[in-house]
């Protein structure tokens, strides 16, 4: 028997069975998510004054209806 084969601890302990992912910069899902914020944009920039229309009606009904007007 060799003395190599003494008992040590380990040098590396790794939670997983699979080697450790080296992480990079996802560029693609950015790329979709860019596109996703600028189609939203597209669509609400010429609705919001509209929805603030609305909901300032919606405000100035709920006074009215609290002060028993209509």
């Amino acid at each position: 028997m060799s003395s190599d084969t003494t008992d040590q601890p380990a040098r590396r302990v790794y939670r997983t069975v699979t080697p450790p992912y080296r992480g990079r910069s996802d560029e693609e899902m950015n790329l979709v998510g860019y596109l996703l914020i600028a189609g939203l944009l597209i669509l609400l920039i010429p609705l919001g004054p509209v929805l603030l229309l609305l909901w300032l009606l919606a405000l100035v009904r709920r006074d009215l209806r609290r002060r028993d007007v209509v």
